[in-house]
């Protein structure tokens, strides 16, 4: 566990506090998402971030201290976001939840496939899997809250399903 959170310490120099860091830091993905969709990850430089930032190269370092940790604050916004769109198709379609669920993962799959495949992969590759699985968990927890199962559904039956829809 020690050496998760020190392997996790690593990926983020420092977290952003005040209104202006936390500007840099989301200018900083923002140019980072931009590049990847025009140029893909060999187009992910730090000068390149940098200039479509409007920040220092330094300023990147200041936050992401490899282009892995960029990756990973990617992944974890698409997850964050992937999660807030299912709670919207939950809440706007009460009467058929999965139906709403599945329409939406199959959207937000269909919508940017490069950009989230490529900072999907990178995600997973650096050793973050289980995040996606509990947002995944979470997700299917929200279905099932609205779902009232004469049984509990089966977790393979889940995963199969699940991992259909995302294919």
């Amino acid at each position: 566990m020690a050496a998760a959170m020190r392997n996790e310490a690593r990926k983020h120099r420092r977290m952003p506090v005040q209104a202006r860091s936390k500007a840099t830091v989301e200018a900083i993905l923002e140019a980072s998402a931009r590049i990847l969709r025009r140029s893909g990850a060999k187009g992910l430089t730090t000068a390149a971030i940098a200039d479509g930032a409007g920040v220092s190269v330094g300023s990147i370092y200041d936050y992401f201290p490899a282009k892995d940790a960029i990756f990973i604050a990617l992944g974890r916004a698409l997850l964050d976001s992937d999660a807030r769109a299912v709670r919207a198709a939950l809440a706007a379609s009460p009467d058929e939840p999965i139906r709403a669920v599945i329409r939406t993962l199959i959207h937000l799959h269909r919508t940017d496939r490069s950009y989230r495949r490529q900072v999907m992969a990178a995600h997973i590759g650096a050793g973050y899997a289980m995040e996606h699985a509990r947002t995944v968990e979470s997700m299917m927890q929200l279905v099932e809250q609205r779902i009232s199962f004469k049984a509990p559904p089966d977790p393979i039956a889940v995963f199969v399903a699940g991992r259909a829809v995302l294919g």
